[in-house]
């Protein structure tokens, strides 16, 4: 039996500019920025100017954190 070697379709993804995920987890621009830039967050390129991030992404990453008391 032959193995396929094509990749298995993944979920779509819900591409958003920075601006929409920044309002969407309450941040900055310039924090989902820093995302990108330390490869925190995935920057899909549709053009020269162009980009997008994965909302899921974005959710993944700006969950709260609990504080030790």
């Amino acid at each position: 039996m032959q193995q396929s070697t094509e990749a298995t379709p993944s979920r779509p993804r819900h591409l958003v500019t920075t601006p929409e995920a920044a309002r969407h987890a309450q941040v900055s621009e310039k924090t989902v920025r820093n995302w990108i830039d330390q490869g925190r967050l995935t920057r899909y390129r549709l053009g020269v100017k162009l980009v997008r991030v994965d909302l899921d992404e974005v959710d993944g990453l700006a969950q709260p954190e609990r504080v030790a008391r």
